[in-house]
């Protein structure tokens, strides 16, 4: 059988191929990279102190904020 040759070649073919995949650029974890906080009662993520402390203004009036907000505004 002649498959041999080919097989090999295919083989190769699709390591490449699956290299390209995994080499490629994508920005979806980027954007979570930079939310730090993250809300005790909701698990909502924020980017900064201010957000937070807006954050808990709005959603959680009832709730005691955390020390990281009360700096924040």
């Amino acid at each position: 059988m002649v498959r041999g040759n080919a097989k090999a070649k295919a083989q190769e073919k699709n390591a490449k191929k699956q290299a390209e995949k995994t080499s490629a650029k994508s920005s979806l974890g980027k954007s979570n990279e930079s939310l730090v906080l993250k809300c005790h009662v909701c698990m909502a993520l924020m980017k900064n102190a201010k957000q937070m402390k807006e954050h808990f203004e709005s959603k959680h009036p009832k709730v005691a904020m955390p020390a990281e907000c009360i700096g924040g505004g």
